[in-house]
């Protein structure tokens, strides 16, 4: 199975990470995890409220107006290019055609703060590794990868970092006595993914199947109702222990990880993203429907020519250049904003990172807005 053949990551794991770290950029922002931004970068901020890159007058005043934000403060400004991902904002230039980090910075109450690069080194059954690294709270940031470790897993299981290593296997590196552990030994397994609370990582075995590896049991099991062809945009999780994916026949279904057990949910969930929502479009209004939670949500407007997408199974975000309209939908809490800006040519984008925060731009100028500060309906 594979419904997007455009997003075809499932490769080793050098050609992997070299497809994941440059293909974001192509795609559209509303369907990223990461954001690159180049050019002259602004940082200011104000409380929960951060504006990357501030200079069109116009998309300022229209901020201001629909967040209602009156001040801001210039923090400082500095002549790189960036990538957020997750927690982190990093600066880097290019060298041969490839990034060289500079500065590293995570997202903390609404201001990013610069944090100090650190290094690691040593070596496992005679193979030298090393790699630069961030490290805040249960995420870690990995560069300059050599030697044995080649990609790095970006949750942290308490002081344990999982890897993929040069052999093709899921290793664990204990960051404080630098312990390595080999997890796999099939020299096999690519394309993890680590749930929120790191109890499970999925492990592609190069396109026969999948597994499912318990960090607790220290088990793994194959997972049989993921297709082998599923690829990371085709899943994704709903908690710690349910995965979303669809099934061979493009039902949207729930795999519980502890059981290995699927509930099919016999309906096509929106996507990209895998979601557990379908939408129903009236003449004017929609009804956005939980089919896993058998909830409802009913909103004013048709969406029917909007682009969509989903962020974590709760917030949708509706989006339209003709009608110069933008909507957010938290789906848990019930409420919607609705942005519009009519009587403007500003292309306007948006996504949502994994920490709540709300990035939107008009491709110039970049404004990064706390979605528990947003005054919804």
């Amino acid at each position: 199975m594979n419904k997007f053949k455009e997003f075809d990551y499932i490769q080793t794991p050098n050609d992997w990470k070299h497809e994941m770290l440059s293909q974001p950029h192509k795609k559209k922002v509303f369907y990223m995890n990461k954001l690159v931004i180049t050019g002259l970068i602004m940082i200011l901020c104000f409380s929960s409220f951060t504006v990357i890159y501030a200079y069109n007058e116009e998309f300022r005043s229209w901020i201001y107006q629909q967040f209602q934000i009156k001040s801001v403060e210039p923090i400082y400004k500095i002549d790189k290019q960036c990538t957020f991902i997750n927690s982190f904002l990093y600066y880097y230039h290019e060298s041969n055609n490839e990034q060289v980090i500079d500065n590293i910075f995570v997202l903390q109450n609404g201001k990013y703060i610069e944090q100090e690069i650190k290094h690691m080194e040593g070596v496992y059954q005679n193979q030298n590794y090393s790699f630069d690294y961030v490290r805040y709270q249960n995420q870690i940031l990995t560069f300059n990868e050599k030697g044995y470790i080649v990609y790095s897993l970006m949750y942290l299981n308490g002081d344990i970092m999982y890897f993929g290593s040069s052999d093709t296997n899921l290793c664990s590196l204990n960051l404080k006595n630098q312990d390595v552990k080999k997890l796999t030994k099939d020299n096999d397994s690519v394309n993890f993914a680590i749930s929120p609370e790191t109890t499970y990582i999925l492990i592609n075995k190069t396109d026969k199947y999948w597994t499912v590896y318990n960090t607790k049991t220290h088990q793994e099991r194959a997972l049989k109702d993921l297709p082998a062809y599923a690829h990371s945009n085709e899943f994704s999780f709903l908690d710690d222990k349910k995965l979303i994916t669809f099934n061979n026949n493009n039902k949207t279904c729930i795999i519980d990880l502890t059981t290995l057990k699927s509930t099919n949910l016999n309906v096509e969930c929106i996507y990209p993203s895998a979601s557990t929502f379908t939408l129903e479009f009236d003449e004017n209004k929609t009804i956005i429907n939980d089919i896993y939670q058998n909830r409802k949500q009913t909103i004013d407007i048709n969406f029917k020519t909007y682009d969509y997408a989903v962020f974590k199974n709760r917030y949708i975000v509706f989006s339209s250049f003709d009608n110069k309209k933008i909507v957010i939908v938290d789906f848990n809490e019930n409420k919607v904003k609705e942005l519009d800006y009519l009587g403007t040519e500003e292309y306007i984008e948006c996504f949502i990172t994994e920490d709540n925060y709300l990035i939107i731009t008009n491709t110039q100028d970049y404004y990064i807005i706390s979605l528990n500060e947003i005054s919804y309906k």
